[in-house]
């Protein structure tokens, strides 16, 4: 029973194991929207005395921008109100639409950001419709929008999303404003928060539009990304020496905590499974060595009466085989449940995935095979003679 109980716990642990294995595994592979190599990530933080107007911002992102793309090694830089898969919290903003050319629709939400116009380079954006923003997109211009996939499909299904109007919510200098823009792009919808969740909706506006204080500057190295660290913060320096630079890292590092929930999980899953499936083999072994020791005169019998050594030990495989069905028995219903509270952390993977409980029985049917193989091999080799004569 305790050999059993093992076995089924062990089924159990290694089947959490496997699910958040190939959660891991789901997640190294979707597609987040943007790039994360080769690009080098900090934020700013623009004081209100002397960047208080939306002038002032507007030309502090220009300069930053151009010096920073005159830097060696630099292929594209941007800025961004608030940098993907960082800390902070997925802030979301209303936009509407028209319904007819006199109406307003019902206000929805969305991911609103602010960008310049090389962030989407920075960060390897596709822009599957339209254009990107530019220069001529600036503080006197029409207000203009980039919206992603997901809203353009919600909001203009079957039809194109270039040249629609929108209003969406803008910073200015009184405060936030709503204001109606027209569609210039459509771009790929990007998992700015979390890897597994396409959260909602996002739409896009210019940073000489709606400026904010905060920003997040992203910079597309051609080598080492780290080697930019210090010419970029002398060339942020070149324009105001008064600003703090904080949160200097690759934003292939903020990938990578973005998963360290489900890293972690699978390295401890793991770990007890690991522990799980050695008490198991080591209980099954016992098991098994005890029994070739306690019947050792009925082996002896046997052999003697004709069995061979392949029949002995098929005959003890027999009984270790039930041990193993009873434990994967029950250990399947508990896999089940643990499935379903694992639930919350798995992607791309079902808590029943069919492959993970395919595996995981084989796995445990072949390393407990193996524990009790050991001791019938050495059954077969006791001599019916010996055994015999001890007995008299």
């Amino acid at each position: 029973m305790l050999v059993a109980a093992e076995l089924a716990l062990a089924f159990i642990l290694t089947v959490g194991a496997t699910l958040c294995f190939r959660t891991l595994e789901q997640l190294e592979r979707v597609d987040l929207g943007f790039e994360t190599e080769g690009v080098l990530t900090m934020e700013l933080t623009l004081p209100r005395q002397r960047y208080g107007t939306g002038v002032s911002l507007a030309n502090f992102t220009r300069e930053l921008e151009r010096r920073l793309g005159e830097i060696p090694g630099v292929e594209a830089a941007g800025a961004i109100n608030q940098l993907p898969l960082s800390d902070l919290p997925n802030w979301s903003s209303p936009y509407r639409l028209r319904t007819t050319e006199m109406s307003e629709g019902e206000a929805k939400e969305a991911d609103g950001r602010v960008v310049t116009p090389g962030y989407f380079v920075a960060v390897r954006a596709t822009i599957v419709a339209g254009r990107s923003f530019e220069d001529r997109d600036d503080e006197v211009s029409r207000h203009v929008v980039i919206v992603d996939e997901l809203l353009a499909s919600k909001a203009w299904p079957g039809d194109s999303a270039i040249g629609q109007e929108i209003e969406v919510e803008v910073r200015k200098e009184q405060g936030f404003a709503t204001v109606w823009a027209d569609v210039i792009g459509v771009v790929q919808h990007m998992r700015h928060h979390d890897p597994r969740f396409e959260v909602r909706e996002q739409f896009f506006v210019p940073f000489t539009q709606g400026a904010r204080n905060q920003m997040g500057v992203a910079v597309l190295a051609r080598g080492n990304p780290l080697d930019l660290v210090e010419p970029v913060q002398a060339a942020i320096a070149g324009i105001d020496k008064d600003l703090a630079i904080s949160n200097v890292r690759l934003l292939e590092d903020s990938a990578r905590d973005a998963r360290a929930v489900q890293r972690l999980t699978m390295v401890l899953a793991a770990g007890f499974a690991v522990m799980a499936l050695a008490l198991s083999f080591l209980g099954l072994y016992g098991v098994a060595t005890y029994a070739v020791s306690s019947r050792q005169r009925e082996i002896g019998l046997r052999m003697a009466l004709g069995a061979t050594a392949a029949g002995v030990t098929q005959w003890m495989l027999r009984q270790s085989v039930v041990l193993v069905l009873v434990g994967i028995a029950v250990g399947l219903a508990g896999a089940l449940g643990t499935g379903w509270l694992l639930k919350g952390l798995l992607f791309g993977v079902a808590p029943n995935d069919p492959v993970t409980l395919t595996l995981v029985p084989l796995l445990l049917a072949s390393v407990t095979l193996v524990a009790s193989w050991l001791p019938a091999r050495r059954a077969t080799r006791i001599d019916p003679a010996v055994v015999l004569r001890q007995e008299q």
